[in-house]
């Protein structure tokens, strides 16, 4: 007996399938795998860019090194906040647009960073683009979901984790 769960899950693989048997598996490797690799990257650079222009920041608003490493670490704060929420949203509305929106505020509000003339526009600054860049990774992995099956997944999340450097 069919109940409306199954049915629902039928749907979408069959969706799934549906999109999976338009674009070849050589064309979602080509087409989405650099798209993630080259987002990742910037992302980790963004999460490591505070440590380098934080000398400068500091010494620019007279900040003593409590007052920097808050400014350094509240990012993380922006960051957690919408980490869950940003993957629901994701899945239940259109992962591709959340990501869309989420990186162009992320750019917008990553480049208020640098206008930040005393502590307060610099924490404002600083957690902002926590809060748009956290819903970004849960989204892909998401989209990712969508586009390769469940043998190809693994894969494509090691090609786009590949971003990362290693320890």
């Amino acid at each position: 007996m069919k109940t409306a769960g199954n049915m629902a899950e039928h749907v979408e693989k069959s969706d799934t399938s549906a999109r999976m048997s338009r674009i070849g598996t050589s064309q979602r490797w080509v087409r989405i795998i650099p798209v993630a690799l080259i987002m990742y990257t910037i992302a980790f650079i963004d999460r490591t860019n505070i440590s380098l222009a934080l000398p400068r920041i500091s010494r620019d608003l007279h900040l003593d090194p409590q007052q920097a490493g808050t400014v350094a670490g509240i990012f993380f704060w922006g960051y957690i906040a919408l980490q869950i929420p940003g993957g629901h949203l994701a899945k239940h509305w259109s992962a591709k647009k959340f990501i869309s929106i989420l990186l162009v505020a992320w750019g917008h509000l990553r480049g208020g960073l640098w206008s930040g003339t005393h502590l307060s526009r610099t924490l404002d600054a600083s957690v902002a683009p926590g809060v748009a860049e956290s819903g970004v990774h849960p989204a892909t992995l998401i989209l990712l979901s969508h586009w390769f099956p469940r043998s190809e997944r693994a894969r494509a999340n090691a090609f786009g984790f590949s971003a990362y450097p290693s320890r």
